[in-house]
């Protein structure tokens, strides 16, 4: 495990575990990234349907941004870490089946913290398919459960009974997105809660230059009868809770709802694409756009590509800078429907 460091001023970060004893003061330099490797001692261990006290507990002085990694051989996946401030006491759960029992991992920020699971399969502690169960946590602690018999918890339904902040982590060890694409991949995210989800989002196609743009994307609904639509067509309509899966997608697509969804995008195996393995991203839908990022990518030596994505309003185009230089117009391409995004 690697955490990435970032931020557009010189600060102090401090990196703990109070649970396992682990404590590690990091100097940041301005638009620098800094790289911590997380001893594997320190890590949740492989058990599920426990609650333990194993979290890593990051604070700064001023504003940062932290990027998971997990990886190992020819496996990796990374995900963006948000701030407590924007946990929610709502979610819904995505990962992937795969040829390990994919999980869920709930952070409590509060003690007394009453979390009512409704998972969409039965798990692999016995919890029963769409039969809630409780589990408490205090402050620092974390629950882990695991799908039974490499079936998917995506869809599973997760909530603070008293409206408390937590927070939701999903992951897979070893999947093919989609099945029958090897190489087998860990990915590994944590979920928006409800509240921030929104009715449109923007899913990029794949540089065409040195990848074959095929991705696979999931939609969970958070209402019944809620209708989709794909660049300006209905094509779809959902239930509550249900996952609509679609595989092999080359194009820009642009997703509308009546009601709020859950977006998940995921990079495809090697055998169906020119270049890299399964990951995966919960997408942010447009509500939730902001007008600067500050970010790295991790600098493992088995990482050769790195590639951004940037979806921005069109009438920004030609104002959007990347390191402080204007990007080019003719980089950005409007979205089919949604041609005011681009």
């Amino acid at each position: 495990c690697e955490i990435t460091l970032s931020s557009a001023t010189n600060t102090s970060v401090l990196i703990e575990s109070p649970g396992k004893g682990y404590s590690n003061n990091v100097s940041l330099t301005a638009n620098t990234p800094t790289t911590v490797t997380i001893p594997n001692g320190y890590l949740v261990p492989k058990i599920g349907d426990r609650v333990d006290s194993l979290l890593l507990h990051i604070t700064a002085n001023d504003p940062i941004s932290v990027y998971l990694l997990n990886f190992a051989g020819a496996t990796a996946d990374g995900a963006l870490a948000y701030p407590v401030n924007t946990y929610g006491s709502e979610y819904y759960t995505s990962g992937y089946e795969g040829f390990s029992n994919d999980c869920f991992i709930i952070i409590a920020t509060e003690d007394n913290t009453i979390v009512e699971i409704t998972p969409k399969v039965t798990t692999q502690g016995g919890h029963l398919a769409n039969v809630p169960y409780t589990v408490t946590l205090n402050k620092g602690q974390e629950y882990m459960e695991y799908g039974k018999q490499n079936t998917a918890t995506t869809g599973s339904y997760i909530r603070e009974v008293n409206g408390k902040k937590i927070a939701v982590i999903c992951g897979t060890k070893c999947t093919n997105v989609p099945f029958g694409c090897a190489a087998c991949d860990v990915i590994f995210e944590q979920m928006i809660p409800i509240s921030k989800l929104g009715k449109k989002y923007l899913l990029a196609p794949l540089a065409t230059d040195t990848l074959t743009p095929a991705y696979t994307y999931r939609i969970i609904s958070t209402t019944d009868s809620n209708k989709i639509y794909l660049n300006g067509v209905l094509y779809d309509t959902l239930q509550k809770g249900e996952v609509a899966n679609h595989n092999h997608e080359t194009g820009a697509i642009c997703l509308t709802s009546e009601y709020p969804i859950m977006v998940v995008q995921y990079t495809q195996g090697i055998i169906c694409v020119k270049v890299g393995d399964p990951a995966m991203i919960v997408v942010p839908p447009v509500e939730q756009f902001i007008d600067r990022v500050n970010y790295a990518t991790p600098t493992y030596v088995g990482f050769r590509e790195h590639y951004i994505y940037i979806l921005t309003e069109t009438a920004s185009v030609g104002t959007v800078n990347l390191n402080g230089t204007a990007i080019a117009q003719a980089s950005f391409k409007p979205f089919p429907s949604c041609n005011t995004y681009s």
